[in-house]
């Protein structure tokens, strides 16, 4: 069975070289991607946090996504491209560790329509002896920059301050205000049939006070009327215990 002219390119030892490059290219994706994505995904979550706490609306929040993501892609290719090896410097990396004395280098930069089809033979027969001394997988394994450790660890703490401290925050920044408990108090009495009366004037008095047309002296002054009833209720159940 004669080899096909793709598995012979394969086999020549300048293709050594190629493959090398197109192994590295990947450890710089890899690189680029475990830098540049782990704050974007502390970023998202962050946003998901307050789009539930109603600190941004969702229109604000899927903005800010898309911009996040956009923003991502355009760092990673901007970190990846320019960290692609040349052919050159994979084949100088091939030399130093066979010990091959710039064989694979002038294999990968030469010529090889101008060069003499011996020169060329014999420069690959040597080159080829010394192929078999270098494994890609094991002798250029992937091993992560140390700035990508601190870019997940960082993104990791972020992300678990947002979401821890952020329900312990939000009531200081954004307190509860009387209307609102009086509704919520309202909500909960209406649940009790005898305090159904006492519900409806507490959301009568919240609607009043959230209203920015009573003056304050009417705010004030419903609340103290709705004190004096429910004085007056406590003392009337209390007579007839």
């Amino acid at each position: 069975m004669v080899p096909s002219p793709d598995f012979e390119a394969q086999a020549r030892p300048e293709s050594l070289a190629r493959r090398l490059t197109a192994q590295l290219g990947r450890h710089a994706l890899w690189d680029s991607l475990l830098i540049c994505v782990p704050p974007v995904l502390a970023l998202l979550a962050a946003v998901i946090v307050l789009a539930e706490a109603d600190w941004l609306s969702q229109s604000v929040a899927i903005a800010m996504a898309l911009f996040a993501i956009g923003l991502t892609v355009l760092a990673v290719t901007l970190r990846y491209r320019p960290r692609i090896p040349k052919l050159a410097l994979a084949a100088r990396m091939i030399d130093e560790r066979a010990g091959a004395k710039d064989h694979f280098l002038t294999l990968a930069t030469i010529d090889q329509a101008q060069c003499p089809e011996s020169l060329l033979s014999r420069l690959r027969r040597e080159t080829d002896e010394f192929a078999g001394r270098v494994e890609l997988k094991h002798d250029f394994p992937y091993q992560p920059e140390r700035s990508a450790f601190w870019s997940i660890g960082t993104s990791l703490i972020a992300a678990l301050l947002v979401y821890f401290l952020l329900p312990v925050v939000e009531p200081m920044l954004n307190p509860i205000s009387a209307p609102k408990q009086l509704r919520d108090l309202a909500e909960k009495m209406a649940q009790a049939p005898r305090l159904k009366e006492l519900s409806q004037q507490l959301k009568a008095l919240a609607a009043k006070l959230n209203d920015p047309k009573v003056q304050p002296e009417e705010k004030q002054a419903a609340v103290q009327e709705l004190e004096k009833k429910n004085h007056r209720a406590a003392k009337a159940r209390t007579r007839e215990r």
